[in-house]
């Protein structure tokens, strides 16, 4: 069974403090989670899991596409 994919893009916070570490392990038991930590997450990675994603946790300005 594939998880779903909640896709977090926590800057300017990290993951440790929008998740505390036993909700962290509650959430890998039943979800992917698919996080970038070092910047704002690039375009390409938004790009390759948006589609994908379940749950959207990101404070990166969106810009309109297409």
């Amino acid at each position: 069974m594939t998880h779903p994919i909640i896709l977090i893009d926590p800057q300017p916070r990290s993951l440790d403090l929008i998740c505390d570490a036993q909700t962290r392990k509650t959430f890998e038991g039943l979800v992917r989670i698919t996080a970038h930590e070092n910047g704002p997450m690039p375009d390409e990675m938004v790009e390759q899991y948006l589609l994908e994603a379940t749950i959207l946790i990101v404070q990166t300005a969106w810009t309109q596409r297409g």
